[in-house]
């Protein structure tokens, strides 16, 4: 089953590359549904590096909202990284994103100035989100 989804990305990654898209790939890793398909920072990027190698036009999309330090997110792949996915695990019973700022603080992780900023949590309010978008103001007012 995983190789046929791999070969499926390929397929995809090849199809979009052909019109100019480059696929990037993120990090996930639920709670509740364990599987190889959901993959930690380093798995996902040791597939990238491989369709990389196969010529395809693909990058790593650091994904916040899994626990992941975002120091390993960052430093294990920067060659690759290309992305960052804002956001903060959310509840203990279902998989959700929360916003970052509600559980990190004011504590701003050191992204290069080269890499896109996504903001993907649920936010309730516009408050919310500008209060992460705060936290990443001085990355993005440095592009």
């Amino acid at each position: 089953q995983e190789e046929s989804i791999i070969s499926g990305m390929s397929d995809f990654i090849k199809s979009a590359n052909s019109f100019g898209i480059e696929v990037s790939i993120q990090n996930m890793m639920f709670k509740h549904y364990p599987s190889r398909l959901l993959a930690s920072p380093n798995e996902v990027c040791q597939l990238v590096s491989a369709f990389e190698k196969e010529g395809r036009n693909v990058s790593f999309a650091a994904n916040l909202g899994f626990g992941e330090d975002p120091g390993n997110l960052f430093g294990s792949c920067e060659n690759q990284l290309k992305i960052c996915v804002v956001a903060s695990e959310g509840s203990q019973l279902y998989d959700y994103r929360v916003p970052y700022a509600k559980s990190v603080g004011n504590k701003k992780p050191v992204i290069a100035k080269n890499i896109d900023i996504v903001f993907d949590a649920d936010y309730g309010t516009i408050q919310e989100l500008i209060e992460d978008k705060c936290i990443f103001e001085l990355h993005l007012s440095e592009k």
